[in-house]
Formats: C-alpha cells, sequence, structure tokens
C-alpha cells in the first residue's frame, strides 16, 4: 500500500523547501539515525564472535538460540527504525503508514522483554531451580525484576 500524502503536509510543494531549513529540520532526524547505526553495529561483532567461536554442540543449546535471537531482535529493531526515520527524512511530505509505525512500536517495546527473557533463562540454567535453594533462588532473580520495574515506574 502506497503512503499517503499528510493532510498537513498537503499543500507544501517539495520545490518551496529552503535547503537551508531541510537541512537544519532533518538534523535531529540524523542524529537518531547516527546513533542506532552505531548501537547496531555494536551487535555484529558481537554476533559474529559468539557464531565463530561456538560449536556445533553448543549451537543446539536453547541458551545459544535465545542468544542469537536476542541479538537479531535488536538488529532488525534497528535496522527498522533506521529505515523509518530515512523514509521520514526522503518524503518529508507523506506520512507513515498506521502499520508500520504500529509494527515499529510493538518490535520497540518486545525487544527488552526479549532480552530479559533471555536473561532470565541463562540465570535458570546457571542456577537450576531444583537444585538450588528457594532462599537464593529469590535472591538471584529478584535483582532482575526490581531493576526492570523500576525501570517501567521511571520510563511511565
Amino acid at each position: 500500500m502506497a503512503p499517503t500524502p499528510s493532510p498537513l503536509l498537503a499543500t507544501v510543494s517539495p520545490d518551496s523547501i529552503q535547503p537551508e531549513a531541510f537541512a537544519e529540520a532533518i538534523w535531529p532526524a540524523i542524529n537518531y539515525v547516527i546513533i542506532i547505526t552505531i548501537f547496531a553495529s555494536m551487535l555484529v561483532p558481537v554476533l559474529i564472535t559468539l557464531l565463530w567461536f561456538s560449536t556445533p554442540t553448543t549451537c543446539r543449546r536453547p541458551i545459544f538460540i535465545l542468544n542469537v535471537a536476542s541479538i537479531l531482535v535488536g538488529i532488525g529493531v534497528a535496522t527498522f527504525g533506521d529505515y523509518i526515520i530515512l523514509i521520514e527524512i526522503l518524503n518529508p511530505t507523506v506520512q507513515m503508514s498506521g502499520s508500520a509505525s504500529t509494527a515499529f512500536l510493538v518490535l520497540l517495546l518486545l525487544a527488552p522483554w526479549v532480552a530479559k527473557l533471555v536473561l532470565f533463562f541463562r540465570l535458570a540454567t546457571v542456577f537450576p531451580p531444583h537444585l538450588t535453594s528457594k532462599l537464593k533462588l529469590v535472591a538471584i532473580f529478584a535483582f532482575p525484576v526490581v531493576v526492570k520495574c523500576a525501570l517501567e515506574v521511571i520510563l511511565s
């Protein structure tokens, strides 16, 4: 489905935009693209290292698969975010579709939860619940839960 023109920007012609004003207007978006790309590029060597140094036995373990999935989700969210920002920069008079913004929002909100799920799975692997005392399990899992709850309270 082709993007629909924004009703607020429908009267603006691309020829009427001054280059200096356009450059100044897109500067914050360019900064976001640079920051998102830098953080995503940090995940690429981690993924390569993870794949390079793993043995066929470790590749079949669920924690390995979850680690790779978590890294790929991070790279995917960054790529999708860059794509959305660059489309907005290149077509300032065209409004982004609702389905694209909803998909990006869902990915953006689910990515931290996927990373936390992998962390809990790692903790459960290192400290098996059937071999660890209940008090020790509460002490181990309490910190990530408290940090996540505090982050949710701060951000809301």
